[in-house]
């Protein structure tokens, strides 16, 4: 998959779409940014981004039935 059907499918998934904070952080981690930098970017703590990226790995790791988490996201979001 690339990063926009990633996008897209969680977005058909979650009741309530995505929020703009949620696909900046999955694509900036898609990217391989940091929590920091994307944080710095995107104007927010890092502690809001580190919260809202946990709960994305965790939706996602819920869906594809297998642990994903930052450093896995590209490999295991390729495979789904």
């Amino acid at each position: 998959m690339t990063i926009d059907e990633v996008v897209l499918l969680l977005k058909a998934s979650q009741a309530t779409g995505l929020t703009t904070l949620q696909e900046i952080v999955l694509r900036s981690s898609w990217e391989g940014k940091t929590y920091t930098n994307i944080a710095c970017e995107a104007h927010y703590g890092e502690e809001r981004v580190r919260k809202i990226a946990a709960h994305l790995w965790q939706v996602l790791s819920d869906f594809c039935k297998e642990p994903i988490n930052k450093s896995n996201f590209r490999q295991q979001g390729k495979r789904i």
